[in-house]
């Protein structure tokens, strides 16, 4: 009969103080592709186990399965499964019980201490190889469903670090100014050139209400223009006068969006570029039109 190639090679500890039966289940597992490793009493397994988790690698699945019975000299099959479930490199490796003792309770107990199989003997080889290989490809996809959501996991980190490093290149080298605003309208984030276009602190200007920046007589309806937007997820494009941290009347040319952080709080984005020099420009050109250069 061909042997199941799916869970070939996989790793199979047998804890039993019977020898001749440990020594025939050995076999038998050994002959489906198995490789066993075999403990007499619990101590010894668990000294298997233990050597076993040191020497594992993050290409080495270790034991993949264990086979206990409950009745073992020393210390029971029950509590060298509960000492298991206690380490973490252990609590990972799924445990059949495969025992004499055919009690309700005691299968409800193991079953609640979260075996996942419980077979009482004498056991029908067929079935107890379709359990075992159902066991350890269950673990294995497990294993590799992980290990793809980590991949994921490190894969979206990585492209948000990207997305934040880009981000953070443009706003240094760009003359836009970038400022982000709480529903209360205070500055959370201000861009770095703000001290090289406006003069202004980047930490005297975090935590302030922007609002107060605005020139006095557009200060209202500035704010019920960012509040509507805040409101209705709206953009809006504004020609407003800010002063700047020489105390100093700047025109920016405006434009405001509304986005939701992490916890689901809208913010405003505002991104803005000073115009200054072009609105003195066309105030030059305005009263040429209007004046006469001779008089």
């Amino acid at each position: 009969m061909a042997l199941d190639e799916s869970t070939r090679n996989a790793t199979i500890l047998v804890v039993d103080d019977e020898h001749e039966f440990r020594k025939l289940l050995v076999k038998i597992l050994e002959l489906e592709g198995f490789s066993v490793l075999q403990a007499s009493h619990a101590q010894e397994a668990w000294e298997i186990l233990m050597q076993n988790a040191e020497k594992t690698g993050p290409d080495d699945n270790g034991i993949d399965l264990a086979l206990l019975d409950v009745a073992l000299p020393g210390m029971n099959g029950m509590t060298l499964f509960s000492k298991m479930q206690q380490d973490e490199r252990l609590r990972r490796i799924p445990v059949v019980f495969l025992t004499g003792d055919s009690k309700f309770e005691s299968k409800e107990r193991a079953f609640e201490a979260g075996a996942v199989d419980y077979i009482t003997k004498p056991f029908q080889k067929k079935d107890l190889m379709v359990r075992i290989r159902a066991h350890v490809r269950e673990r294995w996809n497990r294993e590799a469903e992980e290990r793809n959501a980590q991949g994921r996991t490190s894969q979206v980190a990585s492209s948000l670090k990207e997305a934040e490093q880009r981000f953070s290149a443009v706003v240094r080298n760009s003359f836009h100014l970038v400022c982000e605003l709480d529903p209360d309208l205070r500055v959370t984030y201000g861009s770095p050139n703000h001290r090289e276009i406006l003069a202004i602190n980047i930490d005297s200007l975090l935590g302030k209400y922007w609002p107060d920046f605005v020139i006095e007589s557009e200060r209202q309806e500035v704010v019920e223009s960012l509040n509507e937007i805040l409101a209705t997820g709206a953009e809006k494009r504004m020609l407003i006068e800010f002063k700047d941290g020489a105390g100093y009347w700047r025109w920016l040319d405006l434009c405001a969006s509304r986005f939701k952080t992490s916890l689901g709080t809208p913010h405003l984005l505002l991104v803005s570029r000073d115009i200054t020099h072009a609105k003195e420009t066309e105030r030059y050109l305005q009263h040429l039109a209007l004046h006469d250069p001779l008089t």
